[in-house]
């Protein structure tokens, strides 16, 4: 314990006359230099070769004049000692926890037109640290592609920024996290508490600096767009799992939109966009750990000190919404070769859209829904990859996206089409509805066991609490309790419901089975069934265009959320 915070190298005892003679003996007279490069082999003869690998070297002995020229250098202005580490903590006290919060879960202590802040002093992992989670929404980040990649842009810039003070904060035991959501931009920022301000305080500084390098852009946007180039070459599951989305989410640009952006972009324009972005601004925070009401009321008020925003127009924060897939047996379709022409690999999603998820009045629905994804794991996976074979990559579970929620089965392969991959996973969940049949009561409580364990663990990091805390919050939910609301209904859940649950949203004839199959063709297999897809001819339908498939399709309910723990 008295070394903990030592990092990975400790001295015991300070000797100076053991450091100063370890200088003494970095002079010329002892350097040994190793060159490794491909042009140092093409430029001269090498005479020597390696034992082993027969890799061919040399070696030159450093003459005279050369060591003479080294040892009468004049210091180097650019090389000095770093400046004392500002994100070095000092204070490592736990602060006692204040006699008047009695409360289990994060409380709003500040909520107003600009900011709703969730605050939690830690009484649990003891530790001199804390989480500052913000989530920055403005609904200038996703309007169009181009304000899309605008706002990606600008994120990234930051964390180029940020990688001048990035190491220093490392190794004092700070980290920080910056994206670009659909909403906005996300900040967590992690460490002890003693310095958790000063990290911060430099990463919205540099947020409201707003001015834009051009050689700094043009380095970001040549690696954002090789990013954007690498999505084409991901594997076809992968394109499979971004198709499903893409269809069904309102509102959502694609890769491709992006990529046509980029190249036109400039950095007059991202600096003329920035402050749009902040103009109109809500920002939800949650902080937890070591720290007090006042500490974290001060952080909002730091970011308001730094940043200058506006409060959004009623109405105006940016909802995410989902498409209701149509009923029926054969579902819609969606059909694409892959992207990269030299894989052999085609893939299939099949996703059966069961509900809107998160409210408390559905929540026996969603474990449900958890309830059958485990029993169906490893029969699925038996099936179609141990006994039919038809991939190395089969997986079955819970997508969530949004508000929405249903169950999927995804599949890779080169032995079988999507076509014949739709088949296979048709016929394993008609089997699997025989197997529901003859379950029993105490068969399913063993599922349900498994399930109320992994619900009712208790976290063993901090971190890991404020994570659980943070996905009621950006979720807009603030269910805190869900974990042990949804173990006590698991306990409940009857074999017969279940059944039911199956054959109502799963089984080939049920009224609210809504599936959409996505299907990704490898350059092994052929696009076959695209001109024969037809609802009207007893198959599903065909989804041509996803934008208007969207358009045309009624909106799932947004979540109603439950109200937040006011302190």
């Amino acid at each position: 314990k008295e070394h903990a915070l030592a990092g990975p190298f400790l001295f015991y005892d300070y000797s100076p006359s053991v450091i100063h003679r370890f200088l003494d003996v970095l002079v010329p007279e002892g350097v040994w230099i190793c060159v490794i490069s491909s042009e140092v082999a093409a430029q001269r003869k090498m005479d020597l070769s390696e034992q082993w690998y027969k890799t061919p070297y040399d070696v030159e002995e450093i003459d005279e004049r050369t060591r003479n020229r080294w040892r009468d250098a004049a210091p180097a202005d650019g090389l000095r000692i770093p400046p004392p580490n500002s994100f070095i903590p000092t204070d490592f006290d736990i602060l006692a926890p204040e006699s008047n919060i009695a409360q289990n879960y994060p409380v709003v202590i500040r909520d107003d037109s600009r900011w709703r802040v969730h605050f939690y002093q830690d009484d649990t992992f003891q530790r001199p640290k804390a989480n500052v989670y913000l989530e920055l929404v403005s609904s200038a980040a996703y309007q169009s592609p181009r304000h899309a990649v605008l706002t990606n842009l600008f994120t990234l810039l930051l964390m180029d920024e940020l990688n001048e003070f990035a190491y220093d904060a490392e190794i004092a035991g700070l980290h920080y996290g910056l994206s670009n959501t659909m909403t906005g931009m996300r900040l967590l920022v992690r460490g002890y508490n003693h310095r958790l301000l000063v990290l911060l305080r430099a990463i919205v500084e540099k947020m409201a600096s707003r001015r834009v390098c051009s050689e700094r852009f043009g380095r970001v946007r040549d690696a954002m767009q090789r990013d954007y180039a690498n999505f084409f070459m991901e594997q076809p599951y992968q394109h499979a799992l971004y198709a499903v989305s893409y269809c069904i989410q309102v509102p959502r640009w694609h890769v491709r939109d992006y990529v046509a952006v980029s190249k036109a972009v400039t950095a007059e324009e991202l600096e003329a966009f920035i402050p749009s972005l902040f103009e109109r601004m809500h920002i939800e925070m949650l902080v937890h750990g070591n720290m007090r009401k006042e500490d974290a009321l001060g952080v909002a008020a730091l970011v308001d000190e730094v940043v200058s925003f506006g409060a959004m127009y009623e109405g105006e924060y940016p909802e995410r919404r989902i498409v209701e897939i149509p009923s029926g047996p054969h579902g819609v379709l969606w059909q694409a070769a892959v992207p990269n022409a030299a894989d052999a690999n085609s893939a299939i999603e099949n996703y059966y859209q069961t509900s809107s998820c998160g409210a408390r009045a559905d929540q026996r629905h969603d474990v449900m829904l958890e309830l059958l994804a485990e029993v169906a794991n490893k029969p699925c996976f038996h099936q179609l990859r141990t006994v039919e074979q038809l991939g190395y990559l089969v997986f079955s579970g819970i997508d969530r996206v949004d508000n929405s929620q249903g169950f999927r089965i995804l599949v890779q392969s080169t032995v079988a089409s999507p076509v014949e991959l739709d088949t296979r996973i048709e016929c394993f969940l008609e089997s699997f509805g025989g197997t529901l049949e003859v379950m029993t009561q105490t068969e399913l409580a063993a599922y349900a066991t498994s399930l109320i364990t992994l619900k009712l663990e208790k976290p063993k990091r901090l971190t890991q609490q404020t994570n659980l805390w943070w996905a009621e919050i950006t979720d807009r939910r603030y269910e805190y309790d869900r974990h042990e609301r949804e173990a006590a209904l698991l306990g409940e859940i009857q074999v017969t419901e279940l059944r039911e649950f199956y054959k109502t949203h799963i089984a080939h004839q049920g009224s609210q089975r809504r599936k959409l199959s996505s299907q990704m063709f490898g350059s092994s297999h052929s696009i076959t069934v695209s001109d024969r897809s037809n609802a009207k001819e007893g198959g599903p339908s065909l989804i041509k265009d996803p934008i208007k498939f969207r358009n045309s399709r009624p909106l799932l309910p947004c979540a109603d959320p439950a109200a937040p723990v006011f302190g």
